[in-house]
């Protein structure tokens, strides 16, 4: 999908997490291997006890393409986890600009543990952490440009989203609507 936005021009990126409740860490690190240099330390984890302590994960030793143009990533309360360690990480490496509302965040790595009767007990060993040393774990990611949304805003962006099923009234309530988040972006990304 990068490629073919490049060869229609593309001169910088709106990259949107907004709702994203992450995903798998090895995916995060190699989405962060597409804007950033080969084998950059991009996350790590910080345990209770030294055993839970990791090296830095890097991104790939190779890269196919050099991606260097702007990027504006979007977050809002409903991004957590691998989401948060991606925007976290190329804000860190002013790599981005995060735009939208504080993420919801979750950076914790747990173990589970089977207990007696079927049951387990899931325990936070770790927690994840940006190049920077900071942990989205409990505090979210911090957007660089923070945009306040009323209720009215999520409402139409969750319509958004669905806009292909939208009955005749719900796109034209869509019609009129800016998403402000991708209009600070913009404003953001702008020469």
């Amino acid at each position: 999908a990068l490629d073919d936005l490049e060869d229609q021009g593309m001169k910088s990126l709106i990259f949107d997490l907004r709702g994203n409740p992450g995903g798998l860490l090895n995916s995060a690190v190699a989405i962060l291997g597409e804007f950033v240099p080969p084998s950059t330390e991009v996350v790590f984890t910080r345990g209770r006890t030294p055993e839970h302590n990791s090296p830095p994960m890097k991104t790939p030793d190779r890269k196919r393409k050099k991606r260097d143009y702007p990027i504006a990533v979007l977050l809002d309360r409903g991004s957590a986890s691998a989401s948060e360690l991606v925007a976290g990480t190329l804000q860190d490496l002013d790599r981005a600009m995060v735009v939208g509302e504080q993420s919801f965040g979750k950076g914790s790595v747990q173990q589970i543990m089977p207990m007696k009767g079927g049951t387990a007990l899931r325990l936070t060993i770790a927690t994840y952490h940006t190049p920077s040393g900071r942990t989205p774990h409990e505090v979210g990611i911090t957007p660089d440009r923070a945009v306040a949304l009323t209720d009215e805003d999520r409402e139409l962006l969750d319509l958004w989203r669905r806009r292909a099923s939208a009955n005749p009234e719900e796109r034209q309530r869509l019609s009129g609507w800016k998403d402000p988040v991708v209009t600070a972006a913009l404003e953001a990304l702008a020469p």
